[in-house]
């Protein structure tokens, strides 16, 4: 995954560090995760940290980089933040590939099959007759993944692109600082997130599409969380922090990532297990809606512990809130609201 590096990769590079930010909510060196059983179907498997958010990435020599910050357990430099933004991304194209392959394997197997299907009916009418060719238009299962190969395709010249592109440069020649937002909060979250979402938004009468490499690194006592995308994006980055500043939106938008955004994320098991039976469920659907992007905050709390804990911090403080007394109790209400959400 390093440019001009010849050398073969260790077989699991960790996206996320197994003895930082995977360390920090594992329980007997487990977490759980996103993971898909069957067509439609998500549940929470249970992964060890040692085989959590690997992929093959880099060789020996590359994995060093990430010791800057890995051998103290704190990211805490701008250098830190881009070197895990550019890891992410890395990860995210290893994966990307990986499904396209996935998917155009599966689409030749398809049209195999389909025209050994074919072949077969006509020798049933006539035992002599040949197909040399076969050409099938409104078959909507061959017209679905094409249309997700082509996205995906599209995705990774992006991900391959201006995003590895202006990470790269900086990591290997200390150039311009990459479009990276990095926020400390007060609070440890019991997530740890190295993935993709996506900002879609109109300019000059065109449509465009950022991809945003996001991470959630819980740390002893306090959380970073990171959101980036190509630099001609960053006006639209920086319209997406202003929002995080305000109220509880910080904890809304890492829980936009982690259901409307990458489903690259892990949580600690009692953390989960404490959510009632019917928003587990709904937290499974909306991670497997492609309906919504990280713009939308989601109104189900997931994090319910961060939530109670910042809202009675705000409550603590009321008094202090002057003319914004009303607008931050309609911020409680509505946060508390999403503690008893039904599934």
């Amino acid at each position: 995954m390093y440019r001009g590096c010849g050398r073969s990769s260790v077989r699991h590079s960790h996206a996320l560090h197994k003895s930082g930010p995977l360390a920090q909510i594992a329980e007997a060196q487990h977490v759980l995760t996103p993971s898909l059983v069957a067509y439609r179907q998500l549940e929470m498997q249970r992964i060890g940290v040692n085989l959590a958010s690997t992929f093959p990435g880099f060789c020996q020599k590359h994995e060093q980089l990430f010791a800057e910050f890995e051998t103290t357990g704190h990211i805490s430099s701008h250098r830190h933040f881009a070197l895990q933004a550019f890891r992410t991304v890395c990860g995210e194209i290893a994966r990307k590939r990986h499904a396209i392959e996935g998917l155009e394997s599966y689409l030749e197997a398809y049209r195999r099959a389909r025209f050994g299907y074919f072949a077969a009916a006509v020798q049933t009418v006539r035992s002599t007759s040949r197909i040399k060719s076969l050409s099938i238009k409104g078959d909507k299962l061959e017209s679905n993944v094409s249309s997700k190969i082509k996205k995906a395709k599209a995705s990774l010249r992006e991900l391959e692109g201006e995003l590895y592109d202006e990470l790269f440069a900086y990591i290997d020649g200390q150039r311009c600082e990459p479009c990276l937002d990095v926020f400390l909060l007060p609070y440890e979250v019991p997530v740890s997130l190295s993935g993709l979402g996506s900002l879609q938004y109109e300019y000059a009468g065109k449509k465009h599409l950022a991809l945003c490499p996001l991470g959630i690194l819980p740390q002893p006592g306090s959380t970073v969380a990171f959101i980036g995308a190509a630099w001609r994006h960053a006006v639209l980055v920086e319209h997406y922090q202003a929002r995080m500043r305000v109220s509880f939106g910080a904890l809304n938008a890492m829980e936009a990532w982690l259901l409307h955004g990458s489903d690259h994320w892990f949580i600690r098991p009692s953390t989960w297990e404490a959510l009632p039976g019917p928003r587990q469920l709904r937290i499974l659907r909306t991670v497997m809606s492609v309906k919504q992007n990280i713009a939308s905050f989601p109104r189900v709390s997931v994090l319910d512990a961060v939530r109670r804990q910042l809202i009675a911090c705000v409550l603590d403080h009321l008094p202090e809130a002057g003319n914004n007394r009303d607008f931050i109790l309609k911020c409680i209400r509505e946060e508390s609201a999403k503690l008893t959400a039904p599934g």
